[in-house]
């Protein structure tokens, strides 16, 4: 069932990809891992809607945590591909975490509880190949703000800057 969810986040990026004709929009589908990467190892498929803003969509594992997704929105302050390094500004929101949290029905037990929540940074890419700029390298930071449930302390440290790292192609 789980690995199915990666398979058909991969499959809705060839979908895309066969749909968008228009030469402005496109799909850039990477690996990585981070938070944009469903917060694991995972696929991201970013759909470029112009130069400037993007909708993401990011599925992963994290082995002992489990499986998540993130979605959200992109911004490119400079126009995206024009010069060698295109930052960028992204709004997150998903499965950011799995934490073990105390006061379970107040009898001292612990319950593992998926941590969802919003996820605000930003980043780069730039081209891996120079005379190929579909191949990119993407690196971005984020600040994480988690929705603990209600009557629950966290027992568990949570780090609440975290880095994304993957490589994607744009099927343009």
């Amino acid at each position: 069932m789980k690995c199915r969810v990666m398979v058909l986040s991969l499959v809705v990026s060839i979908y895309a990809v066969a749909a968008f004709a228009d030469d402005d929009i496109y799909v850039r589908t990477g690996i990585g891992t981070g938070t944009n990467y469903g917060t694991g190892y995972g696929i991201n498929n970013e759909f470029v809607a112009n130069d400037y803003i993007s909708g993401q969509l990011g599925v992963g594992y994290l082995p002992g945590v489990g499986w998540g997704a993130v979605g959200g929105l992109s911004l490119y302050p400079v126009k995206n591909n024009q010069y060698y390094v295109s930052p960028r500004v992204s709004a997150l929101y998903g499965r950011m975490s799995s934490v073990n949290l105390s006061n379970y029905n107040g009898s001292g037990q612990t319950k593992k509880s998926e941590m969802k929540g919003f996820a605000l940074g930003g980043g780069a890419e730039y081209p891996l190949v120079s005379a190929n700029k579909n191949v990119r390298l993407g690196v971005d930071i984020y600040y994480v703000i988690l929705q603990t449930p209600s009557g629950y302390t966290r027992s568990d440290k949570e780090i609440d800057i975290r880095a994304s790292v993957g490589i994607a192609y744009a099927f343009k």
